[in-house]
């Protein structure tokens, strides 16, 4: 798991999402689900969790980016300490990040994602980026 600095924001992979003592000795008091192929995490009765299943590629439906993206902007501006996560935590956590600190920082996806990069590999993949883009412009 890695910190984005300046929000209560970790991103990480499924396995993170597992691990009891490390959401509690990180402060995570949200997870967000990303990796539909992955089964449903069980965090502890404390922790709110949301699945939003998206795909790692094009193909996905456009409310579901939104959503996803939403309930995170929703979470960071309430201040809550939130894990997002998805197979690997190098594209899905990214990409919907980069979103959502674009919403709360007035910024492009485009330069929401340079500052996400600053602190942690990516690995995006194009269909999906491109998806999020077309769902953006589409709910403008």
């Amino acid at each position: 798991m890695q910190k984005i600095p300046s929000f209560p924001l970790w991103i990480g992979n499924t396995g993170d999402g597992r691990d009891h003592r490390v959401l509690a000795k990180c402060g995570v008091h949200a997870v967000l689900q990303l990796a539909g192929e992955e089964p449903a995490l069980e965090p502890p009765l404390d922790v709110m969790h949301f699945r939003i299943p998206i795909l790692d590629s094009v193909g996905n439906i456009s409310h579901r980016l939104i959503l996803a993206s939403n309930v995170l902007t929703t979470l960071l501006t309430n201040n809550i300490t939130t894990l997002v996560c998805c197979s690997d935590g190098n594209g899905r956590s990214l990409a919907i990040a980069a979103c959502a600190i674009g919403q709360l920082n007035g910024q492009t996806p485009f330069d929401s994602l340079k500052f996400v990069q600053e602190h942690h590999a990516t690995s995006i993949s194009a269909g999906l980026w491109n998806d999020l883009l077309l769902s953006y412009s589409q709910a403008s």
